[in-house]
């Protein structure tokens, strides 16, 4: 009987073994990383592509011209350097340009695209720089000159939107259709000189009545 339960053991130790190795593997695979603009990835549209959900994409200084729609369907963190030293001057360094007003930049897609951050960055010249369907954090960027809409939540979009200074837009600088959303906060937002609202809410047809709206300490002028 004692060889037998000595027999048992080693095998047990044996499928232990290999458990844990394969729950290390899993886990250190599972780690998020940085990719870099343009040291890692030549591109953002490249850096999206190619990233793993949480994985966090930093983008140097300089000019992007971005007239592409680039669909976000993974968990990401997308921001300049300001996300790692907390220096302001890299969100007025660190520009999207979409140069003609056309396109929209970044488009979350409902429920993949989920828990989102943008972030530290400069928008100028698009059609919608941000529209999101899902939830997500938009925080301490500019949005200068832009066509329509600077944030768009629309389908589930919901999260957060904070710190963030958004002005000369055609329409408005906050837009809300969301229909599907839970809760939806805006705060220390400076909102000033767009051609509609500086918030717009629309109670959509078909909204879910239990979204929940936390607005508060935004600076709205001339809009």
């Amino acid at each position: 009987m004692k060889i037998k339960k000595v027999k048992s053991y080693a095998l047990s130790k044996k499928r232990l073994e290999s458990i844990i190795l394969t729950f290390t593997l899993s886990v250190t695979s599972s780690f998020a990383a940085d990719i870099n603009v343009p040291a890692d990835q030549p591109t953002i549209a490249d850096a999206v592509s190619n990233a793993n959900a949480g994985d966090v994409i930093i983008i140097a200084p300089g000019t992007y011209v971005e007239q592409s729609e680039i669909i976000i369907d993974k968990q990401l963190t997308i921001t300049s350097h300001w996300h790692t030293t907390d220096d302001t001057d890299f969100i007025r360094e660190t520009v999207l340009d979409g140069v003609n007003k056309s396109n929209t930049l970044f488009q979350t897609r409902e429920n993949r695209g989920v828990n989102v951050e943008i972030s530290g960055l400069t928008f100028t010249r698009f059609r919608k720089p941000i529209v999101l369907n899902d939830t997500a954090v938009i925080k301490n960027n500019v949005f200068t000159n832009n066509d329509s809409d600077s944030i768009s939540f629309e389908s589930k979009g919901s999260g957060y939107a904070g710190y963030n200074t958004i002005e000369d837009s055609g329409d408005d600088g906050i837009d809300v259709d969301t229909i599907d959303g839970t809760l939806i906060t805006l705060e220390f937002n400076t909102i000033r000189n767009n051609g509609d609202e500086g918030i717009e809410i629309r109670l959509m047809d078909g909204a879910q009545s239990s979204i929940t709206y936390d607005i508060h300490d935004n600076i709205l002028k001339g809009n």
